[in-house]
């Protein structure tokens, strides 16, 4: 299982815009989503099949993303590196900083540092993560006078590798150490933005987001009066959203493991239904082509069709807080 460092890349664009989030998220539950494990899976795929290994999944697209990223890195010449720990590298630059680079090559005039990204955000080879991972690359190799490619691999984004000099590595190194003295600077106060606070796991305890929270909801909103403060606005709206959920999963959390919370309860999930197997479900009723029509399980009974308990998959979603009567 990987270690991750106090200050990874992937943790450096939230803490360039407000460094004191990691002060804030600092000892809170560090969360994965099901995004961020299918990412894991198909990195695990890719190295699978640079290892001559054919994966087995049902992922049909992330499978196919795992062999263009492979393609990718083929195409590139030079001798290649796959999964490499970049904490000793960066370790150098600070103790807390690390990273974990998916792919690097190099050759004697370039060094190429890839990253490979399966969720739909767009990620541009020229952000910050990716130019600490590069960073990380060119000091495991020494920090040699080569030619410095930043390259991002993901589904429907067909970026530009992004070249760097030397200089420019040496400007950012210089630029990193002093975000994280700010980081590590205990009177820094909070800058919340949506993009800082979205994936910032001290949202719940972060005095700037509960003042502005404070402070919204003692205005009324009257569409009249703010229309040119609208942009201004959904940010903040966008803001809130991510704190308002993260009040509600922090409870969520406390009830799902025996604890109390006044007022509040959690509801049972609601049952759900889906067809397991398509093509079986076609294959049954092929005789009647509105089949080809029906969108869901329900418009399949509501038409009369009978789908066999075997090729029904049955499950409950997640459970909600509800008010205690």
């Amino acid at each position: 299982m990987a270690i991750h460092s106090l200050i990874s890349a992937s943790a450096l664009p939230r803490i360039f815009e407000c460094p004191a989030s990691l002060r804030m998220s600092q000892g809170m539950p560090n969360k994965s989503n099901p995004a961020a494990v299918r990412g894991s899976l198909i990195h695990e795929m890719a190295e699978s099949i640079w290892k001559g290994l054919v994966p087995i999944t049902e992922d049909l697209e992330g499978l196919k993303l795992a062999h263009d990223y492979i393609d990718y890195i083929r195409g590139i010449d030079g001798e290649k590196h796959i999964e490499i720990d970049l904490a000793p590298a960066l370790s150098t630059v600070h103790p807390d900083c690390g990273g974990h680079a998916d792919c690097i090559i190099i050759s004697p005039t370039e060094l190429h540092c890839i990253d490979l990204k399966s969720g739909a955000a767009i990620v541009k080879p020229n952000s910050i993560q990716l130019k600490m991972y590069l960073l990380g690359s060119w000091i495991h190799f020494g920090r040699p006078d080569l030619r410095l490619f930043a390259h991002i691999v993901q589904p429907f984004n067909n970026s530009i590798p992004v070249e760097y000099s030397v200089q420019d590595l040496l400007d950012f190194e210089k630029e990193l150490l002093e975000i994280i003295n700010k980081a590590h600077d205990p009177f820094q106060d909070p800058t919340p933005s949506y993009t800082a606070c979205k994936y910032c796991n001290g949202k719940t305890v972060c005095p700037s987001i509960k003042d502005k929270a404070i402070e919204v909801a003692k205005n009324e909103f009257k569409p009249e009066e703010h229309l040119a403060d609208l942009p201004e606005l959904l940010d903040t709206a966008e803001l809130l959203e991510t704190w308002i959920e993260a009040v509600r999963d922090a409870a969520k959390d406390i009830m799902n493991t025996g604890g109390f919370v006044a007022g509040w309860s959690m509801s049972k999930g609601r049952k759900m239904q889906k067809i397991k197997d398509a093509n079986a479900v076609i294959e049954l009723f092929n005789s009647n082509p509105a089949i080809f029509e029906l969108k869901s399980l329900t418009a399949l009974k509501k038409s009369g069709f009978d789908v066999p308990a075997d090729l029904i998959d049955e499950t409950l979603s997640a459970p909600s807080l509800k008010r205690s009567k």
